[in-house]
């Protein structure tokens, strides 16, 4: 007994590993850039909330950290500046 495949069939095989390769290597370069640009994004609240740390002067630490409010909301960094901006308030 020989099993003999139809043409159709090893075409559409081929046709479908194809396509197959071509969407899974756009859709991981689709997140593979969401994924630097979030972390872009992580880098500057972190760096601006180092800054915030650092600086001595009270109003322009309070400054800092509510820039890091407006820019990134719905962050930790968000969330991290507004604890220091409480414990600045409850200092001074």
């Amino acid at each position: 007994m020989t099993l003999q495949l139809s043409t159709g069939l090893v075409v559409g095989l081929v046709l479908g590993a194809v396509v197959g390769l071509i969407v899974g290597f756009l859709l991981g370069m689709v997140s593979s850039l969401k994924k630097r640009k979030l972390t872009g994004k992580k880098s500057q609240a972190q760096k601006l909330l180092n800054l915030a740390m650092k600086e001595e002067n009270r109003t322009k630490q309070l400054k800092l950290l509510a820039q890091i409010l407006d820019k990134y909301p719905h962050s930790e960094w968000a969330d991290k500046a507004l604890e220091q901006a409480m414990k600045s308030k409850k200092e001074g």
